[in-house]
């Protein structure tokens, strides 16, 4: 993108990621090895939470319903909806980590870097044996969230700033609609059992593995 800048001008190519969703996957160089590292990040994410999804599956499937687990329904709603409503503040340590100056992460050489496979590793201190090279393919169906990926990119490295363009590309519908019906199933889910196993599974299956679905852009090759 910054050679396209080079080449053309700020304020071309600025009118052009404000119009065109696809430019920076068609005109800029380097746009698919951008690409590759947005499918792989994505993979590593995703399939972190479906790990974790089958972590807590086998402690619900591992746990014996007592007596002492049961909860009165309203309760467990209660304190869903109480949770929901938390913020937690970032740890000053971590957020420079999280928003990096441009050109400043290097994932395609490390991938402990921002954007990197093993970036969220990296930032909870935990080591992890490195995946092989796997070629990632998008999903079709989600060719237009990684077109909003390379757009926010390309406006990042051009300084767009605080621009409407910019807050455009960061709404997705269909992901925020996705992650919501998720939200609900986990309430209904965890409003209706009654047991310490039960609520593992409720987590197990609307808190991570179906929300890592509503994240997935990439597939197998």
């Amino acid at each position: 993108m910054r050679s396209r800048i080079r080449a053309a001008g700020r304020a071309p190519v600025l009118r052009q990621l404000a119009r065109d969703a696809t430019y920076a996957r068609r005109r800029p160089p380097g746009a698919a090895e951008a690409i590759n590292i947005i499918l792989a990040s994505n993979a590593a994410d995703t399939t972190r939470m479906i790990a974790a999804g089958h972590r807590y599956s086998g402690f619900g499937e591992g746990m014996a319903e007592r007596a002492s687990d049961a909860v009165r329904r309203d309760t467990r709603s209660e304190q869903m909806r109480t949770l929901s409503g938390i913020t937690r503040p970032l740890a000053p340590d971590l957020a420079p980590r999280l928003h990096p100056g441009v050109l400043a992460a290097t994932p395609l050489t490390d991938p402990y870097a921002f954007g990197g496979v093993r970036f969220w590793d990296a930032l909870a201190r935990r080591t992890s044996a490195l995946p092989g090279a796997v070629q990632w393919r998008e999903q079709t169906s989600r060719a237009d969230r990684i077109n909003r990926m390379l757009t926010l990119a390309g406006l990042f490295i051009a300084e767009a700033g605080d621009t409407p363009r910019v807050r455009d590309m960061l709404r997705d519908g269909a992901l925020a609609e996705c992650l919501s019906m998720e939200q609900l199933e986990l309430r209904q889910c965890a409003s209706v059992s009654a047991s310490a196993n039960d609520d593992a599974h409720c987590i197990a299956r609307h808190g991570l593995t179906e929300p890592a679905a509503c994240f997935a852009l990439a597939q197998a090759p």
